[in-house]
């Protein structure tokens, strides 16, 4: 399961949203949706990567897109990637209140590098 969210966040963090959405389809466990609706979940979580910002910096927008697609295509979303997702905005809110100026993104971004070299993964273009 960690290998998985490794390799989901790591498709997020380098803006691979193809490969991220087909990796949230294939760790779907009971998915209601037919293969028309992980097509097009697919594509949603697409567009969401490719828009101008950057998936770590701006997490909880990208969570409510992410939560939509799911819900409007019926696939269903792996528990660990909701709270990973949670945790770095939660991190952000926190970090943000105390000082608005604190960065968060590149932390994070080098917990996920972290975590692919400890799963052996082939690095993603993260930087």
């Amino acid at each position: 399961q960690h290998v998985n969210l490794t390799k989901i966040m790591s498709a997020f963090s380098s803006r691979n949203g193809r490969v991220a959405g087909q990796l949230m389809c294939d760790s779907s466990s009971d998915c209601q949706a037919d293969e028309y609706d992980m097509a097009m979940f697919i594509e949603g979580i697409a567009r969401v990567c490719n828009e101008d910002t950057n998936f770590i910096e701006h997490v909880g927008d990208k969570i409510t897109d992410i939560c939509f697609l799911a819900c409007r295509h019926q696939v269903k979303l792996e528990s660990s990637f909701i709270s990973a997702a949670l945790a770095i905005e939660i991190i952000e809110g926190v970090a943000k209140s105390l000082h608005r100026d604190i960065p968060v993104a590149t932390p994070a971004l080098r917990f996920i590098v972290q975590a692919e070299l400890m799963h052996k993964l082939p690095k993603m273009s993260l930087w």
